[in-house]
């Protein structure tokens, strides 16, 4: 192969590892503040998507995504709550 080829091969991995990296990272971060939110409640707080948007400043459908990926967050019917595992930790 020539260089050429092995030089944009090796941009087009790294810049998709690249892109992967900073969604992981950004939905860290995102998962952060809405975990944070539940924990500035009560131990048991409940809450909507609507109200966790507003509270953190993330729009309402990204906080649910958020909401159905976190392993942190679980399903209450229609609202979000912190799972048993995080929990455990507080």
């Amino acid at each position: 192969m020539s260089e050429t080829v092995v030089v944009c091969i090796v941009v087009i991995v790294a810049l998709i590892a690249h892109i992967g990296l900073f969604n992981w990272i950004k939905f860290k971060m995102d998962e952060a503040a809405v975990v944070s939110f539940f924990k500035a409640q009560s131990e048991n707080a409940i809450s909507n998507l609507d109200a966790i948007s507003a509270s953190t400043g993330i729009r309402r459908s990204r906080v649910s995504n958020i909401c159905h990926k976190s392993k942190a967050l679980k399903s209450a019917g229609e609202q979000w709550c912190l799972s048993d595992r995080v929990k455990a930790l507080l």
